[in-house]
Protein backbone atom coordinates (compact mmCIF):
# COMPACT_ATOMS: atom_id res chain seq x y z
CA UNK A 1 0.00 0.00 0.00
CA UNK A 2 1.15 3.19 -1.09
CA UNK A 3 -0.27 6.65 1.02
CA UNK A 4 1.07 10.26 1.12
CA UNK A 5 2.89 10.99 -1.92
CA UNK A 6 3.68 14.12 -2.44
CA UNK A 7 3.83 16.03 -5.95
CA UNK A 8 5.90 18.74 -6.32
CA UNK A 9 5.08 21.44 -8.75
CA UNK A 10 7.91 23.79 -9.35
CA UNK A 11 6.36 27.29 -8.80
CA UNK A 12 8.10 29.02 -11.81
CA UNK A 13 6.07 26.46 -14.32
CA UNK A 14 2.72 27.63 -12.67
CA UNK A 15 3.82 31.39 -13.06
CA UNK A 16 4.75 30.53 -16.63
CA UNK A 17 1.35 29.41 -17.21
CA UNK A 18 -0.34 32.52 -15.74
CA UNK A 19 1.63 35.29 -17.91
CA UNK A 20 1.34 32.97 -21.07
CA UNK A 21 -2.64 33.33 -20.31
CA UNK A 22 -2.54 37.16 -19.64
CA UNK A 23 -0.40 37.22 -23.16
CA UNK A 24 -2.76 34.90 -24.82
CA UNK A 25 -5.46 37.64 -26.51
CA UNK A 26 -2.32 39.67 -27.35
CA UNK A 27 -0.96 36.58 -28.94
CA UNK A 28 -3.76 35.39 -30.86
CA UNK A 29 -5.04 38.70 -32.07
CA UNK A 30 -1.30 38.92 -33.71
CA UNK A 31 -0.84 34.94 -35.11
CA UNK A 32 -4.78 35.24 -36.61
CA UNK A 33 -3.55 38.68 -38.74
CA UNK A 34 -0.65 36.94 -39.40
CA UNK A 35 -2.93 33.49 -40.44
CA UNK A 36 -5.79 35.73 -42.87
CA UNK A 37 -3.06 37.60 -44.59
CA UNK A 38 -4.23 35.24 -47.66
CA UNK A 39 -7.63 34.76 -46.96
CA UNK A 40 -7.94 38.62 -46.57
CA UNK A 41 -6.26 38.82 -50.17
CA UNK A 42 -8.26 36.57 -51.57
CA UNK A 43 -11.65 38.67 -50.27
CA UNK A 44 -10.07 41.56 -51.48
CA UNK A 45 -9.76 40.16 -55.35
CA UNK A 46 -13.38 39.63 -55.41
CA UNK A 47 -14.50 42.94 -53.53
CA UNK A 48 -12.80 44.77 -56.29
CA UNK A 49 -14.22 43.17 -59.24
CA UNK A 50 -15.34 45.95 -61.33
CA UNK A 51 -19.17 45.79 -61.77
CA UNK A 52 -21.28 44.61 -65.01
CA UNK A 53 -21.50 47.54 -67.23
CA UNK A 54 -24.32 49.83 -67.12
CA UNK A 55 -27.38 49.09 -69.86
CA UNK A 56 -29.92 50.73 -71.82
CA UNK A 57 -32.62 51.94 -70.23
CA UNK A 58 -31.30 51.14 -67.01
CA UNK A 59 -33.47 53.83 -65.17
CA UNK A 60 -36.45 51.19 -65.79
CA UNK A 61 -34.96 49.48 -62.49
CA UNK A 62 -35.13 52.41 -60.31
CA UNK A 63 -38.20 53.63 -58.18
CA UNK A 64 -39.94 56.60 -59.57
CA UNK A 65 -38.24 59.16 -57.45
CA UNK A 66 -34.82 57.49 -58.34
CA UNK A 67 -35.76 58.44 -61.91
CA UNK A 68 -36.87 61.51 -61.57
CA UNK A 69 -33.75 62.57 -59.63
CA UNK A 70 -31.56 60.71 -61.98
CA UNK A 71 -32.59 62.91 -64.93
CA UNK A 72 -33.09 65.82 -62.36
CA UNK A 73 -29.80 65.98 -61.45
CA UNK A 74 -27.80 64.95 -64.01
CA UNK A 75 -27.55 61.24 -63.24
CA UNK A 76 -27.49 61.94 -59.48
CA UNK A 77 -24.64 64.77 -60.08
CA UNK A 78 -21.91 62.54 -61.69
CA UNK A 79 -23.00 63.09 -65.91
CA UNK A 80 -24.94 61.05 -68.15
CA UNK A 81 -23.14 58.30 -69.25
CA UNK A 82 -21.50 58.26 -66.04
CA UNK A 83 -17.79 57.31 -66.29
CA UNK A 84 -16.72 54.98 -63.60
CA UNK A 85 -13.36 56.33 -61.68
CA UNK A 86 -12.54 53.10 -59.89
CA UNK A 87 -12.92 54.74 -56.47
CA UNK A 88 -15.32 51.79 -55.58
CA UNK A 89 -13.60 49.15 -56.22
CA UNK A 90 -10.48 50.86 -54.42
CA UNK A 91 -11.82 52.27 -51.15
CA UNK A 92 -12.21 48.39 -50.41
CA UNK A 93 -10.51 47.16 -46.61
CA UNK A 94 -10.65 44.02 -44.96
CA UNK A 95 -8.83 44.04 -41.76
CA UNK A 96 -8.59 42.72 -37.95
CA UNK A 97 -9.69 44.72 -35.52
CA UNK A 98 -9.69 44.08 -31.57
CA UNK A 99 -13.01 44.67 -30.22
CA UNK A 100 -11.95 44.54 -26.61
CA UNK A 101 -9.37 42.15 -24.78
CA UNK A 102 -10.48 39.03 -25.66
CA UNK A 103 -12.64 39.67 -28.50
CA UNK A 104 -11.72 40.49 -32.44
CA UNK A 105 -13.54 40.66 -36.04
CA UNK A 106 -12.97 40.59 -39.59
CA UNK A 107 -13.80 43.48 -41.07
CA UNK A 108 -14.78 44.74 -44.65
CA UNK A 109 -14.52 48.69 -44.98
CA UNK A 110 -15.67 50.93 -48.03
CA UNK A 111 -14.64 54.21 -47.25
CA UNK A 112 -16.47 55.35 -50.34
CA UNK A 113 -19.39 57.08 -49.27
CA UNK A 114 -22.06 55.83 -51.95
CA UNK A 115 -20.60 52.34 -51.43
CA UNK A 116 -23.75 51.02 -49.36
CA UNK A 117 -25.82 51.94 -52.48
CA UNK A 118 -23.84 49.87 -54.56
CA UNK A 119 -22.87 46.68 -53.12
CA UNK A 120 -23.89 47.22 -49.61
CA UNK A 121 -26.55 47.04 -47.11
CA UNK A 122 -28.55 49.72 -49.20
CA UNK A 123 -28.03 48.56 -52.21
CA UNK A 124 -30.18 49.18 -54.50
CA UNK A 125 -31.91 46.82 -57.21
CA UNK A 126 -30.08 48.22 -60.32
CA UNK A 127 -26.92 47.87 -58.58
CA UNK A 128 -27.00 44.67 -57.09
CA UNK A 129 -27.01 42.64 -60.19
CA UNK A 130 -24.26 44.50 -61.28
CA UNK A 131 -21.81 44.42 -58.20
CA UNK A 132 -20.45 41.99 -55.80
CA UNK A 133 -22.79 42.45 -52.67
CA UNK A 134 -20.70 42.71 -49.33
CA UNK A 135 -22.65 40.11 -47.53
CA UNK A 136 -22.32 37.72 -49.94
CA UNK A 137 -18.92 38.05 -49.87
CA UNK A 138 -18.73 37.98 -46.02
CA UNK A 139 -21.01 34.71 -46.34
CA UNK A 140 -18.44 33.06 -48.43
CA UNK A 141 -15.38 33.61 -46.30
CA UNK A 142 -16.83 33.45 -43.15
CA UNK A 143 -16.43 29.55 -42.89
CA UNK A 144 -12.21 29.85 -43.96
CA UNK A 145 -12.14 32.40 -41.49
CA UNK A 146 -13.78 30.61 -38.40
CA UNK A 147 -11.94 27.82 -39.16
CA UNK A 148 -8.74 29.31 -39.39
CA UNK A 149 -9.27 30.92 -36.33
CA UNK A 150 -9.21 27.46 -34.63
CA UNK A 151 -6.50 26.57 -36.00
CA UNK A 152 -4.36 29.45 -34.97
CA UNK A 153 -6.07 28.92 -31.46
CA UNK A 154 -4.72 25.44 -31.45
CA UNK A 155 -0.80 26.91 -32.54
CA UNK A 156 -1.48 29.49 -29.92
CA UNK A 157 -2.71 27.60 -27.07
CA UNK A 158 -0.34 24.46 -27.57
CA UNK A 159 2.93 25.46 -29.68
CA UNK A 160 4.68 21.92 -29.44
CA UNK A 161 1.56 20.36 -31.34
Amino acid sequence: MIKGVNVRVDASVLEALRETARKSPGLMLTAYTRATRRLRSRMLVELRKSGKPSYAGITNDMTPRQRRAFWATNGFGHGIPYQRTGALEAGYRVEIAALNSDAAALIINNSVGYATYVSGAQAQPFHSQRWVQVVDVAIDYEARANDILIETWATVSDPYS
